[in-house]
Order: structure tokens, then sequence, then C-alpha cells
């Protein structure tokens, strides 16, 4: 198996996050603050495990 289909898999129409720099897929993160009312936007920062790009991904919750 390569390295690139070790982990998550998207499903059919689905993408991949990856890396503006290096277009890497593997990424850490650290424990973030979110606010009390998680229906507001909020940002949760990856940093890529290739290259160090910090990037952002805005996220909202939805209950459904």
């Amino acid at each position: 198996m390569t390295d690139e289909l070790e982990g998550y898999c998207p499903h059919d129409g689905m993408g991949r996050f990856r890396c503006d720099g290096c277009g890497g897929t593997k990424f850490t993160s650290y424990a973030q603050t979110c606010p009390a009312d998680r229906r507001k936007l909020w940002t949760y920062e990856y940093t890529c495990l290739n290259c160090g790009m910090v990037m952002g991904m805005e996220y909202r919750r939805v209950d459904e």
C-alpha cells in the first residue's frame, strides 16, 4: 500500500485537504480554544508534516 492511501480515503466525489505549499496530505494539529457557542465559525490550524506550512480550516458545527 502506498503512503498516499494510508489513513483517510475519501468517498466518491469527495476531496482531500491538501497543503497549499507542497500538496502534502498529512498534518498535525494542537489543542485549540473554540467558542462556547459551537454554531459560530472558528478556525482550526493544521501544520503540514512535510513542509511545515500552517493552514487554517474554518469550521462551524451544524446540529441536525
